[in-house]
């Protein structure tokens, strides 16, 4: 399947000739190749994308508004898909301490064979600044018991460590209620559950967490606090960004970072449920991304099938101080301001429905600049947010034909 030529026809801008010349996605690429693309297609017109079997629009965004990776691509198509097409968390809660076969050789644990893990016993982690936002309230080391191996790329989390708690209270009791659980290698299936919290600096010592600031954590494999409560802001290791660039028939997922975990989920990757004719016209862009305080600040630029947008694509403007836009070879971003379909655009056109004609937020990729964990979207009233990682918003995906 390619172009619905009856809904493409009605998509067409006025004045256009009757003759449709986009018989299918790889004649559309010829066109855009040929730097012509422009004579049929402006930015607000629609395509329509067929997704196993349903047909969703997708709007047409900017023509070379992105930077394609790849020898002599020089055009880029960018389209969007209309309407939300589901709704998953940007990263689901992290584990707190990782158990690696690095972790393993640090500790002198079994490393390799049937007992391979972090052995049965006794174990502390230090708080220091450890509470949501770093507040100093709960601060103090931590201890727990395990009756079972946790194996090598299993981990360990906590119900309260790093949590936000909407009534402002972050105290030792509310810690301490708390309890820890152990998970397998597969990162979601529990081991134990329920494993009592108590205040004390017992058995092996796993590092010293906190809430976001590297410079008060010590020790490679336990996370931030505020990371194993709600996920990671980071797009490149997130949940999403491996979904929306899988052409897995049954999406595989992969760690990016010692403390991710997966979804259980078994649903097909994005690329994947697109038309195939399309796939073979799609290609990666590099865009810019901001980085929080725990990954060292700045930013880092990505190649990608797929991407969410970011604020300055749909007109909020810069993340802090970086344009997270496309990046040529150079390391120049060539794009500051929003795409073109994006440029008018005011809070209502940034309100989209889902397929059941429900308006729901939709995530953006840009990380919130204050945290490590949260993550800007759009509002159901097309305003600018955010959220922690872990909750679960629209997902209205970017492709570029080139």
């Amino acid at each position: 399947m390619g172009f619905d030529p009856v809904s493409y026809t009605l998509g067409r801008r006025a004045g256009q000739a009757e003759a449709d010349p986009l018989k299918s996605w790889s004649e559309l690429q010829l066109w855009l190749r040929a730097g012509q693309l422009g004579q049929v297609l402006e930015p607000g017109d629609q395509l329509n994308v067929a997704m196993g079997s349903t047909v969703r629009d997708f709007d047409v965004l900017g023509l070379d508004e992105d930077e394609a990776v790849g020898a002599n691509l020089t055009h880029a198509l960018s389209i969007q898909s209309h309407d939300v097409l589901s709704t998953v968390p940007f990263d689901p809660p992290m584990y707190l301490f990782a158990v690696t076969e690095e972790a393993c050789e640090h500790y002198g644990w079994p490393s390799t064979g049937a007992d391979a893990g972090m052995p049965a016993g006794t174990y502390n982690i230090m708080l220091l600044r450890g509470a949501y936002n770093a507040d100093t309230s709960q601060d103090g080391t931590y201890q727990f018991t395990t009756t079972q191996i946790v194996p090598v790329g299993g981990g360990i989390r906590h119900t309260q460590m790093g949590v936000y708690r909407s009534d402002g209270q972050y105290t030792k009791a509310n810690l301490l209620a708390g309890t820890f659980t152990t998970y397998g290698a597969d990162t979601f299936t529990t081991i134990e559950t329920d494993l009592l919290t108590s205040e004390g600096s017992g058995g092996v010592s796993l590092g010293t967490t906190t809430a976001r600031d590297p410079q008060y954590k010590s020790g490679d494999y336990i996370n931030f606090t505020q990371r194993q409560g709600h996920g990671s802001g980071r797009l490149s290791w997130s949940y999403l960004w491996q979904y929306l660039n899988s052409d897995d028939a049954v999406f595989q997922w992969q760690p990016k970072s010692i403390w991710s975990r997966n979804v259980s989920s078994s649903s097909e990757g994005f690329l994947h449920s697109i038309d195939p004719a399309l796939r073979q016209v799609i290609g990666k862009v590099r865009k810019r991304v901001v980085l929080s305080i725990a990954d060292g600040g700045g930013y880092e630029d990505l190649e990608g099938f797929c991407f969410p947008s970011f604020l300055v694509d749909v007109g909020f403007g810069a993340n802090g101080s970086v344009y997270e836009g496309p990046v040529d070879e150079s390391g120049t971003v060539t794009r500051t301001e929003a795409y073109t379909f994006w440029k008018d655009a005011g809070n209502a056109d940034r309100i989209k429905n889902n397929a059941e004609s429900v308006t729901v937020g939709w995530w953006l990729g840009s990380p919130a600049t204050t945290g490590i964990e949260s993550v800007r979207f759009v509002s159901t009233i097309g305003t600018r947010d955010g959220n922690r990682a872990n909750r679960s918003y629209g997902v209205v995906p970017s492709l570029f034909v080139v």
